[in-house]
C-alpha cells in the first residue's frame, strides 16, 4: 500500500469517527456525571424532562436529547450601596453578604416552572452573584448585588438613623434585609441564608456630629459617674462609720450579755448551794429525828428490861404488902439468918442482948438467948 491510499485511509476513518460522535451527540448522551452539589435537567428539544440528582446517565436513541448540569451549592455574595437615606434624612452605607442556592433535584417543579426564564441564572455563577477580585470584593453585575441593594434601601429608608447604625438596632435591620431579601429572591426559585450585615459606612459629617454627641455623652457619663462615685464614696465612709459604731455597740452589748449570763450562771450555782444545804439540813434533821426515835425506842427496851428485872421483886413487894405477918416472918428469918452467920454480937451497953431493935422496921425482934457454956 503507497502512502496516498494510506492518508486517503486515514482521513476517511477520521471524518467517519467525527460524524460518528456528531450523530451521537444529537441522538443522545454517554456517561453524563452529576456531582454532589450538582442537579441535572434531562431534556428533549430544549424541554425538561426530569430532573436528577447526583449519578452517571446515559440516554441515547432520540434526537436532541441533551442534560443540562447545574451547580446547586451555596454561593457567596454581597452588596453594598455607599449612600442609603434614613427616614429622617440620614445618610449612611451599608454592606450586606450572605449565601444563595439554586433549586435543586428536589425542586423540580420549581425548576421547570423558571427554567426557560432564568436558565441563566441557573447555569451561570457570574450572573448571579458577579466575581471577585484579587482584593476579595465582588465585581461585576450581578442579580444579587442588584437585589442587596433593594432590599437594603427598602430597610433602611424605613428607619431612622440610630434604628438602622447603633448599637443592638443593627439586629433588627439585619433581620429586615434577611426578610426582604428572601422575598425578592423567592420569586427567581432561589433560596437565601445566612444573611450578615458586616459593616455600616457614616458620612464625614453625620460621624463628626454622632462623635461631637458621644464626647458630650461621654463627658454627662463620666460626670455622673463621678458624682455616683463621690457618692458612693460618702455612703462607703457612712458605712464603715456605722460598722464601727455597731461593732461597738456590739461590744458593749455582748460584755452585757457576758454578765448577764454570769449573773445567771453565779445565780443557778448558788441556787443549787442553796438546795445542797437544804438537802444536808434536811439530811441532819433526818438523821436526828431517827436517832432521837433510836433513843426512845432503847429507853423504852431499858425500861422494859428494868421492868422485868424487877417484876419479881415488885410481885414480891405487893405480897408483902398484902401478908404483913409474912413480911414480919420473913424479916426475922432474915435476922435469924444473918445472926447464925457470926460468932458474936456486940450490943450497946444497957441493952439486952436478947432483944434487938430491926434496924429496917419499927417491930422490935426478939432473938432467944441461948444458954452460955460454963
Amino acid at each position: 500500500m503507497d502512502m496516498g491510499k494510506l492518508l486517503g485511509t486515514i482521513i476517511t476513518l477520521f471524518v467517519v469517527a467525527v460524524l460518528g460522535i456528531l450523530i451521537l451527540s444529537a441522538c443522545g448522551y454517554v456517561a453524563a456525571n452529576v456531582e454532589q452539589g450538582e442537579t441535572g435537567i434531562q431534556m428533549y428539544q430544549s424541554q425538561i424532562t426530569n430532573v436528577v440528582g447526583p449519578g452517571r446517565y446515559t440516554e441515547l436513541g432520540r434526537l436532541f436529547l441533551d442534560i443540562e448540569i447545574i451547580n446547586t451549592q451555596a454561593l457567596r455574595f454581597c452588596g453594598e450601596d455607599p449612600e442609603v437615606l434614613t427616614n429622617d434624612q440620614q445618610r449612611i452605607g451599608v454592606k450586606v453578604c450572605g449565601t444563595v442556592q439554586r433549586p435543586d433535584y428536589t425542586k423540580s417543579d420549581v425548576l421547570q416552572a423558571k427554567w426557560g426564564l432564568y436558565r441563566y441564572l441557573y447555569t451561570d455563577d457570574k450572573a448571579l452573584v458577579g466575581e471577585i477580585d484579587e482584593k476579595g470584593n465582588f465585581v461585576g453585575a450581578s442579580l444579587m448585588y442588584d437585589l442587596s441593594q433593594q432590599a437594603m434601601k427598602s430597610c433602611v429608608g424605613d428607619r431612622k438613623f440610630e434604628e438602622a447604625a447603633v448599637g443592638a438596632s443593627r439586629d433588627l435591620l439585619r433581620t429586615c434585609v434577611d426578610e426582604r431579601l428572601s422575598e425578592l429572591a423567592g420569586s427567581y426559585g432561589l433560596d437565601i441564608q445566612n444573611i450578615v450585615v458586616p459593616n455600616i459606612a457614616i458620612h464625614p459629617t453625620v460621624q463628626a456630629l454622632l462623635d461631637a454627641i458621644t464626647e458630650a455623652k461621654f463627658q454627662t457619663d463620666l460626670a455622673i459617674q463621678q458624682a455616683e462615685k463621690a457618692k458612693a464614696d460618702a455612703e462607703k465612709e457612712l458605712a464603715v462609720q456605722q460598722g464601727a459604731i455597731k461593732v461597738s455597740q456590739g461590744k458593749v452589748q455582748e460584755e452585757l450579755r457576758q454578765r448577764a449570763i454570769s449573773a445567771e450562771l453565779e445565780k443557778a450555782a448558788l441556787e443549787s448551794e442553796l438546795q445542797v444545804i437544804v438537802q444536808e439540813k434536811a439530811n441532819e434533821l433526818k438523821e436526828a429525828s431517827l436517832a432521837k426515835e433510836v433513843t426512845q425506842a432503847e429507853l423504852e427496851v431499858a425500861q422494859l428490861e428494868a421492868m422485868k428485872t424487877l417484876a419479881v421483886d415488885f410481885a414480891r413487894a405487893r405480897l408483902f404488902q398484902d401478908n404483913p405477918a409474912w413480911l414480919a416472918l420473913t424479916i426475922q428469918q432474915a435476922w435469924a439468918n444473918a445472926w447464925n452467920s457470926v460468932d458474936k454480937v456486940i450490943v450497946p451497953a444497957g441493952t439486952l442482948p436478947s432483944t434487938v431493935l430491926s434496924p429496917d422496921t419499927d417491930v422490935t425482934t426478939v432473938i432467944p438467948a441461948e444458954p452460955t457454956q460454963p
